[in-house]
């Protein structure tokens, strides 16, 4: 636990500002509401200062089309989040994407950010801030993980499974995502324990919409226990948060001109599918970023080793309980995803896989057999050179471009 509290303090601290997958857009919604403008809950246009912040640090290609800023050199970007000014020149009005989110997450993080010295003046500042309130999130989830957990090697496997470069980009970046993964590991406590499943269901799923995965897989799985009264409840907390997201936010992103989908043909489709697949895993083992580094073979191997392991130790927990229900909508709802990013922004396989970390708590929770043994020390020893390896193989290219 304290490598992976480290290894997030030092990410916070060093990786370039803005480079963390959608963080400008996150942080502007965080600072509209730690400086009081409840006009601006929900988001939709992107502030002008954080907008100029952008403009004055260099970026990857992704943001370099959208903001004008300049490329990386290397050496120049690691640790720029303390140095860097925000410029002086206004940019065009820009629409933030990320308005079609949730705004709980963001109210959460908000006092942190308020309170933080010199955050509500400078969007670096409170971008490091913003990056430490997803540690502490992060790291109180992972407590909780630890202590309602059964013994047994499988926690081993988790912890090392937490030190992926895809998780601590995930989960440490100015994001909701590791807000969600403190609410889910609550999930799992109420799961151990069958009580408050009701509350921290609803929540998870109030905070980020992927939470309903996990949600519906606990509703499922205490009516399959027996505790029928107390799985309509989660679940009608769930439908509840779900109908408050729809009267006050929409599930989509309406701000952005819908575009015909599914229009490629059949062949088409299933290539759109799997590169939209291929991102998922690949940003979330690897590496997300706006760069758009690109794994060589042996980080593809790596990941498809990784991904087989995490198989065999997760799916057999899916037969217990009716836990499988939570599996299916998390594949439907990552199909649904990809689809609607398909006809929001007009392509395939831009889809990000940091999200999946906010359900490793209930993943981690289908690892965990009864005796503690279905784990075995080969998955630990195995699953400990590739995490080392890909950290390997995500530094290299990092430390060139940055």
């Amino acid at each position: 636990m304290v490598a992976l509290l480290a290894k997030g303090l030092v990410f916070a601290a060093l990786w370039p500002a803005f480079e963390g997958p959608d963080e400008p857009f996150h942080l502007s919604r965080v600072l509209d509401l730690a400086e009081g403008r409840l006009d601006r809950w929900r988001g939709v246009a992107l502030r002008e200062d954080v907008d100029r912040a952008i403009r004055s640090v260099p970026c990857g290609e992704a943001l370099q089309a959208g903001f004008g800023c300049p490329p990386h050199e290397a050496g120049g970007s690691f640790g720029n989040v303390f140095a860097s000014r925000v410029g002086e020149a206004p940019g065009a009005p820009a629409v933030n994407y990320e308005s079609q989110q949730p705004v709980l997450g963001y109210a959460l993080a908000a006092p942190f950010v308020a309170l933080w010295p010199g955050a509500t003046a400078s969007p670096f500042v409170a971008l490091f801030a913003y990056r430490i309130f997803s540690l502490l999130a992060f790291a109180a989830g992972l407590a909780i993980c630890l202590r309602v957990l059964p013994p047994g090697r499988h926690l081993d496997w988790g912890l090392l499974v937490l030190l992926l470069p895809g998780a601590t980009e995930g989960l440490v970046r100015a994001s909701n995502d590791a807000v969600s993964f403190l609410f889910t590991a609550l999930l799992v406590a109420g799961l151990q324990g069958a009580r408050g499943t009701s509350l921290w269901a609803a929540v998870g799923v109030a905070t980020k919409l992927p939470g309903l995965g996990p949600a519906l897989g606990a509703c499922a799985e205490l009516w399959s226990r027996g505790l029928r009264p107390r799985a309509a409840a989660t679940l009608v907390a769930v439908l509840a948060a779900v109908g408050a997201l729809l009267a006050t936010r929409g599930l989509g992103a309406a701000t952005y001109g819908r575009r015909p989908i599914l229009d490629e043909g059949p062949v088409g489709i299933v290539v759109g599918l799997a590169k939209s697949g291929y991102g998922v895993v690949k940003t979330a083992l690897w590496l997300g970023g706006w760069t758009g580094f690109r794994p060589g073979p042996l980080s593809l191997a790596l990941m498809t080793i990784g991904l087989a392991i995490a198989l065999v130790v997760i799916v057999p927990g899916l037969e217990r309980d009716l836990r499988w229900v939570g599996a299916v909508v998390i594949v439907a709802g990552t199909l649904a995803i990809a689809v609607g990013n398909r006809g929001v922004f007009g392509v395939w396989g831009g889809l990000g896989g940091w999200y999946v970390w906010t359900w490793f708590p209930w993943l981690w929770r289908l690892a965990a057999d009864d005796a503690g043994q279905r784990v075995k020390p080969w998955h630990v020893a195995v699953t400990a050179v590739v995490v080392a390896a890909l950290n390997v193989t995500w530094l290299a290219p990092a430390l060139a471009v940055f």
